[in-house]
């Protein structure tokens, strides 16, 4: 599983991405307290590091007391991303849970949380309205869409 390292003020960060395997270390991670990157989920299984992946690993991370995001790796795979936090919930990950991990938990390991990946006062807020939450329900559809404060969609 890569490792990243990003330097703040001069602070050395350490993060884990890329991972699927992260659940067999799960409590070690967790004692280091580095956050975790999980993911891709759906590309081919020919790589040696996705021998042994499993939609558990977010919520197994995440009982153990590690911060979490989910993460896809290409835009192709973008398109699809939804699957993803609905079949780490399907396999133990609270549902608010996996929302923070596509959203705030994403935004503070990516050093952007200050701006981005929660609805705030002065935050950047690109804001999709649904017919039902679309974590509970896979098939909710949008029904509206804010960019930048305009609307960029509306169901007819």
């Amino acid at each position: 599983m890569p490792l990243h390292i990003r330097s703040i003020n001069k602070n050395i960060e350490l993060m884990h991405i890329h991972a699927t395997e992260g659940h067999k270390i799960a409590d070690y991670i967790a004692k280091k307290g580095i956050p975790v990157s999980v993911g891709p989920s759906l590309v081919g299984f020919e790589k040696v590091e996705l021998r042994n992946i499993s939609f558990e690993t977010p919520a197994i991370l995440w009982k153990a007391g590690v911060q979490i995001s989910i993460q896809s790796d290409s835009f192709t795979r973008l398109r699809y991303f939804q699957i993803l936090p609905c079949m780490a919930i399907k396999e133990g990950l609270p549902i608010n849970e996996a929302l923070k991990a596509v959203t705030i938990n994403a935004a503070k390991m990516l050093s952007v949380a200050n701006r981005i990946g929660s609805i705030e006062p002065g935050k950047d807020a690109d804001i999709v309205v649904w017919t039902e939450h679309p974590l509970e329900n896979f098939y909710a559809e949008n029904q509206l869409t804010f960019i930048n404060g305009e609307i960029a969609y509306k169901k007819k």
